[in-house]
């Protein structure tokens, strides 16, 4: 698939107001009736799987870089760039052909997950001290390219279940 093919983004908004503000409105507003216009995920496994990318900065999981430093600058001028991800993107971290086990035993556990995790990374990225910490797919990144990552992110999915 070409850039051509994909979603183009505004990527001139405030990411900041979109996690503060809309992202907690959509994800308020999901009744779990919501159907995947592609993929397999449910809205309760896509609410989960958002959580997994904000842990790389929070966790202290030891991230490894999976891209080839040569094939880093491509990757990163994707991530700069206006263009969204591809439908049907498999993350190589993530199994291709099955779902994860749900953590949360309901929707609104899963949600409320995903709330705290969002806390937890804004709580590093704002914190005076942070610089950079590693993409598996985009190396080091600052805070304002791990804000282009999850918008991207969070767009890609909110897109799939047609809540944007």
């Amino acid at each position: 698939m070409s850039l051509q093919d994909r979603p183009v983004l505004d990527m001139s908004i405030d990411k900041d107001d979109f996690f503060k503000k809309t992202v907690p409105a959509i994800i308020g507003a999901i009744s779990g009736d919501e159907k995947p216009v592609w993929g397999m995920m449910t809205i309760q496994h896509m609410v989960e799987h958002l959580i997994f990318p904000l842990q790389f900065v929070y966790s202290g999981m030891n991230v490894q870089v999976l891209v080839p430093a040569e094939k880093l600058p491509k990757q990163r001028a994707f991530l700069m760039s206006e263009y969204g991800m591809p439908q049907n993107f498999k993350m190589p971290l993530l199994p291709s052909d099955s779902l994860p086990k749900l953590m949360g035993e309901t929707l609104q556990d899963s949600k409320n997950m995903l709330k705290v995790a969002l806390n937890n990374f804004f709580e590093v990225l704002d914190n005076p001290s942070f610089t950079t910490l590693p993409h598996p797919i985009f190396g080091d990144l600052n805070r304002d390219e791990w804000l282009t990552f999850q918008y991207k992110h969070f767009f890609h999915h909110f897109t799939q279940f047609a809540l944007v």
